[in-house]
């Protein structure tokens, strides 16, 4: 799959016009169409937009995507091209975000290492490093609310 048709399935999959991508990462709509349909390779600049907009890391836009299977058990679970983490777990991690305790690169991490377990179907293992995370937040800004 090329970048054109990676961007066009991620675009797709957040149910994304191509006018609130080309929006969000301040391109022109017909520069992503152009993009979308594999005329323009763009620049390192816009690669770079694109991936931020739609919330994945640059490289992601390079790599074929991972079909995903319904897992069996409880936790986590993937159905289809969803990913269901035990409640909270993303909540938390955006709350933490809103209240300056986290950077948008800590809640990149986060999140990857979320899906990463989930894809594991890892229950144990993501409540640990929930509680692992929380622990830093603690340590770096003790309890003071913001």
């Amino acid at each position: 799959m090329d970048l054109g048709h990676r961007v066009r399935d991620l675009r797709n999959a957040q149910h994304l016009s191509q006018i609130e991508l080309a929006s969000r990462a301040g391109v022109a709509r017909n520069t992503l169409n152009r993009i979308e349909n594999g005329h323009l390779m763009p620049t390192a600049p816009v690669i770079e937009h694109l991936a931020e907009a739609l919330g994945v890391a640059p490289g992601a836009l390079f790599e074929e995507p991972v079909p995903l299977d319904k897992a069996p058990g409880e936790g986590p679970r993937l159905e289809g091209t969803m990913i269901t983490f035990p409640e909270g777990a993303v909540d938390e991690v955006v709350k933490l975000h809103k209240q300056g305790k986290l950077s948008k690169a800590d809640v990149r991490e986060a999140i990857g290492k979320l899906t990463d377990l989930a894809l594991e179907n890892a229950t144990e293992e993501i409540e640990e490093y929930m509680a692992e995370m929380a622990a830093r937040v603690k340590e770096a800004h003790g309890d003071r609310p913001k």
